[in-house]
């Protein structure tokens, strides 16, 4: 099975869906992969010293993910967001 991956324009360089067949990874796992494949940038915008920044949001499954260390069961829909500041 795969893992899908959703882009809304936090990755430039990103398609904006990319169907992966890493499933059963950590999400550092698959920013690597995806780092790897598609540029630094990703790894640069995502995590910081092994942690997920708050540069842009990751939800896994329609929930929000602060934890670069989660599980990426398969057939996962992974969605990077960018983060909207407003008042």
């Amino acid at each position: 099975m795969s893992v899908t991956v959703y882009n809304l324009n936090v990755i430039k360089d990103l398609p904006k869906t990319i169907e992966i067949d890493t499933a059963g990874i950590s999400l550092a796992e698959m920013i690597d992969y995806l780092a790897s494949r598609y540029g630094l940038e990703i790894k640069e915008r995502l995590i910081v010293e092994g942690k997920l920044t708050d540069r842009a949001i990751v939800s896994l499954n329609g929930i929000t993910v602060s934890d670069a260390l989660v599980h990426i069961p398969d057939g996962s829909q992974l969605m990077l967001y960018h983060v909207v500041m407003g008042g």
